[in-house]
Protein backbone atom coordinates (compact mmCIF):
# COMPACT_ATOMS: atom_id res chain seq x y z
CA UNK A 1 0.00 0.00 0.00
CA UNK A 2 2.90 2.25 0.56
CA UNK A 3 3.43 2.57 -3.12
CA UNK A 4 -0.15 4.37 -3.77
CA UNK A 5 0.50 6.68 -1.14
CA UNK A 6 3.04 8.31 -3.58
CA UNK A 7 0.43 8.92 -6.26
CA UNK A 8 -2.11 9.64 -3.82
CA UNK A 9 -1.66 13.94 -4.65
CA UNK A 10 -2.45 12.91 -8.34
CA UNK A 11 -5.83 11.93 -7.34
CA UNK A 12 -6.43 15.14 -5.41
CA UNK A 13 -5.49 17.45 -7.78
CA UNK A 14 -7.26 21.16 -6.96
CA UNK A 15 -10.13 21.60 -8.45
CA UNK A 16 -9.21 24.49 -11.02
CA UNK A 17 -10.20 24.67 -14.16
CA UNK A 18 -7.48 23.49 -17.37
CA UNK A 19 -7.08 26.41 -19.94
CA UNK A 20 -9.01 25.60 -22.92
CA UNK A 21 -7.10 26.14 -26.74
CA UNK A 22 -9.61 28.16 -29.51
CA UNK A 23 -9.38 26.44 -32.60
CA UNK A 24 -11.81 28.90 -33.99
CA UNK A 25 -12.16 32.88 -33.71
CA UNK A 26 -16.02 32.84 -34.60
CA UNK A 27 -18.91 31.71 -32.69
CA UNK A 28 -20.09 28.21 -33.04
CA UNK A 29 -23.46 28.14 -34.83
CA UNK A 30 -26.47 25.90 -33.71
CA UNK A 31 -27.63 23.42 -36.49
CA UNK A 32 -30.66 21.29 -36.40
CA UNK A 33 -30.39 19.26 -39.78
CA UNK A 34 -33.09 16.13 -41.17
CA UNK A 35 -33.17 13.04 -43.68
CA UNK A 36 -36.09 12.20 -44.81
CA UNK A 37 -37.26 8.86 -46.76
CA UNK A 38 -40.63 8.94 -47.28
CA UNK A 39 -43.47 9.14 -50.08
CA UNK A 40 -44.11 12.37 -51.81
CA UNK A 41 -47.21 13.07 -50.73
CA UNK A 42 -48.35 15.84 -53.44
CA UNK A 43 -47.49 17.07 -56.56
CA UNK A 44 -44.91 19.87 -55.97
CA UNK A 45 -46.64 23.12 -55.51
CA UNK A 46 -44.37 26.83 -57.56
CA UNK A 47 -44.74 29.58 -55.43
CA UNK A 48 -43.57 33.13 -55.05
CA UNK A 49 -42.30 35.09 -52.10
CA UNK A 50 -43.24 38.58 -51.28
CA UNK A 51 -40.50 39.61 -52.83
CA UNK A 52 -40.69 37.57 -56.01
CA UNK A 53 -38.43 34.60 -55.22
CA UNK A 54 -39.73 31.56 -56.43
CA UNK A 55 -39.77 28.63 -53.93
CA UNK A 56 -41.31 24.84 -54.50
CA UNK A 57 -43.26 23.50 -51.87
CA UNK A 58 -44.61 19.53 -51.14
CA UNK A 59 -45.23 17.25 -48.11
CA UNK A 60 -43.25 13.90 -47.58
CA UNK A 61 -44.92 10.88 -45.69
CA UNK A 62 -43.77 8.86 -43.71
CA UNK A 63 -44.37 5.59 -41.38
CA UNK A 64 -43.70 3.98 -38.57
CA UNK A 65 -45.13 1.20 -36.03
CA UNK A 66 -46.25 -2.26 -36.66
CA UNK A 67 -48.51 -3.04 -39.87
CA UNK A 68 -51.68 -3.17 -37.99
CA UNK A 69 -51.11 0.26 -36.08
CA UNK A 70 -49.50 2.36 -38.77
CA UNK A 71 -48.63 6.30 -37.75
CA UNK A 72 -47.64 8.33 -40.24
CA UNK A 73 -45.84 11.74 -40.05
CA UNK A 74 -46.61 14.37 -42.41
CA UNK A 75 -43.22 16.52 -43.43
CA UNK A 76 -43.65 20.11 -44.58
CA UNK A 77 -40.41 20.44 -46.96
CA UNK A 78 -39.68 24.14 -48.74
CA UNK A 79 -37.04 23.92 -51.79
CA UNK A 80 -35.40 26.72 -53.43
CA UNK A 81 -33.71 25.01 -56.21
CA UNK A 82 -33.64 26.50 -59.82
CA UNK A 83 -33.28 25.78 -63.15
CA UNK A 84 -33.74 22.03 -63.86
CA UNK A 85 -33.43 20.64 -60.50
CA UNK A 86 -36.68 22.85 -59.91
CA UNK A 87 -38.06 21.06 -63.44
CA UNK A 88 -37.40 17.46 -62.45
CA UNK A 89 -38.35 18.45 -58.72
CA UNK A 90 -41.82 19.78 -60.03
CA UNK A 91 -42.12 16.48 -62.22
CA UNK A 92 -41.92 14.32 -59.93
CA UNK A 93 -45.25 12.00 -59.39
CA UNK A 94 -47.30 11.71 -56.35
CA UNK A 95 -46.20 9.00 -54.54
CA UNK A 96 -42.64 9.12 -55.53
CA UNK A 97 -40.38 7.37 -52.59
CA UNK A 98 -37.73 10.12 -51.95
CA UNK A 99 -34.80 11.05 -49.65
CA UNK A 100 -34.56 14.69 -48.44
CA UNK A 101 -32.18 16.29 -46.75
CA UNK A 102 -32.86 19.61 -45.32
CA UNK A 103 -32.53 21.74 -42.39
CA UNK A 104 -35.25 21.60 -39.78
CA UNK A 105 -37.08 25.28 -37.85
CA UNK A 106 -40.01 25.35 -35.46
CA UNK A 107 -42.88 27.66 -36.36
CA UNK A 108 -45.51 28.61 -33.69
CA UNK A 109 -48.88 30.24 -35.44
CA UNK A 110 -52.48 30.75 -33.49
CA UNK A 111 -55.40 28.90 -35.45
CA UNK A 112 -58.47 30.60 -36.07
CA UNK A 113 -59.73 29.47 -32.65
CA UNK A 114 -56.95 31.76 -30.53
CA UNK A 115 -54.97 28.09 -29.89
CA UNK A 116 -51.17 28.29 -30.09
CA UNK A 117 -49.49 25.32 -32.26
CA UNK A 118 -46.15 24.28 -33.69
CA UNK A 119 -45.04 23.23 -36.75
CA UNK A 120 -41.68 21.73 -38.02
CA UNK A 121 -41.16 23.04 -41.41
CA UNK A 122 -37.75 21.44 -43.49
CA UNK A 123 -36.27 23.58 -45.82
CA UNK A 124 -34.50 21.12 -48.65
CA UNK A 125 -29.99 21.77 -47.92
CA UNK A 126 -28.27 19.52 -50.35
CA UNK A 127 -28.57 16.19 -52.67
CA UNK A 128 -27.19 13.22 -51.23
CA UNK A 129 -26.07 10.55 -53.66
CA UNK A 130 -28.07 7.96 -54.54
CA UNK A 131 -28.52 4.58 -51.80
CA UNK A 132 -26.55 1.07 -53.40
CA UNK A 133 -24.39 3.56 -55.30
CA UNK A 134 -20.82 2.17 -56.14
CA UNK A 135 -18.51 5.48 -54.75
CA UNK A 136 -15.54 3.68 -57.12
CA UNK A 137 -17.71 4.65 -60.23
CA UNK A 138 -19.59 8.58 -58.77
CA UNK A 139 -18.35 11.76 -59.78
CA UNK A 140 -19.47 15.33 -59.87
CA UNK A 141 -19.41 17.92 -62.71
CA UNK A 142 -17.23 19.97 -60.82
CA UNK A 143 -18.54 23.03 -62.44
CA UNK A 144 -22.23 22.68 -61.56
CA UNK A 145 -23.54 23.53 -58.34
CA UNK A 146 -25.90 21.45 -56.61
CA UNK A 147 -29.07 23.59 -55.22
CA UNK A 148 -31.73 20.64 -54.95
CA UNK A 149 -31.70 18.28 -52.08
CA UNK A 150 -33.61 15.79 -53.38
CA UNK A 151 -33.43 12.10 -54.89
CA UNK A 152 -35.46 9.77 -56.38
CA UNK A 153 -35.31 6.04 -54.21
CA UNK A 154 -34.53 3.40 -55.43
CA UNK A 155 -31.43 3.35 -57.62
CA UNK A 156 -29.76 0.11 -58.18
CA UNK A 157 -26.57 0.57 -59.61
CA UNK A 158 -24.48 -2.22 -61.48
CA UNK A 159 -20.81 -2.10 -63.16
CA UNK A 160 -22.78 -1.28 -66.47
CA UNK A 161 -23.92 1.86 -64.88
CA UNK A 162 -22.30 5.12 -64.09
CA UNK A 163 -24.14 7.36 -61.52
CA UNK A 164 -23.39 11.29 -62.01
CA UNK A 165 -24.47 14.56 -60.78
CA UNK A 166 -26.13 16.49 -62.99
CA UNK A 167 -27.58 20.16 -62.55
CA UNK A 168 -28.92 19.34 -59.07
CA UNK A 169 -30.41 15.68 -59.60
CA UNK A 170 -28.78 12.26 -60.27
CA UNK A 171 -29.22 10.20 -63.46
CA UNK A 172 -28.14 6.84 -64.22
CA UNK A 173 -26.28 6.49 -67.17
CA UNK A 174 -25.85 3.16 -69.04
CA UNK A 175 -22.13 2.40 -70.07
CA UNK A 176 -21.23 0.51 -73.22
CA UNK A 177 -19.79 -2.77 -73.39
CA UNK A 178 -16.80 -1.11 -75.26
CA UNK A 179 -16.32 1.70 -72.80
Amino acid sequence: MRGLSTFRPLFRAPATSLPTRNFSTTGSNALARINIIGNLGNTPELRATSSGRELVTYSVATSYGPKEDRQTSWWRVTSFAEGPSRDHLLNLPKGTLLYVEGDASIRSYEDAEGKKNYAVNVTQRSLPPPPNCDFSIHYTLPSISLPCSIAPLPYKITDRKLCRSLAGHYEVLRRGLNE
